[in-house]
């Protein structure tokens, strides 16, 4: 997964790594790196997570329409299931 992390006035920094999703927010190698370098107010900031960062938006589409075919008239959650970490579904 990409991470990104972005400062209002001090630019752009994006690591690929590791991603733990926790009870409160995010954590793991990328996010512990990332936040080292914050010397600012954290309202600063804001995150960004690609979690599949080798697709393209045509792959990825095409990728999410596969999954909903593959599980064509079931929950909707089904077809996330293979794409996204369990816990993210009812977010999105």
């Amino acid at each position: 997964m990409d991470v990104t992390l972005r400062h209002r006035n001090k630019g752009v920094e994006t690591l690929r790594g590791e991603l733990l999703l926790t009870h409160f927010g995010i954590s793991g190698p990328t996010v512990l790196s990332l936040s080292a370098k914050m010397d600012a107010d954290p309202a600063e900031y804001t995150v960004e997570v690609d979690l599949k960062p080798a697709l393209t938006d045509k792959q990825l589409d095409q990728r999410i329409l596969r999954d909903f075919e593959k599980f064509n008239n079931r929950d909707l959650r089904n077809g996330l299931g293979e794409l996204l970490p369990s816990r993210m579904i009812p977010v999105v």
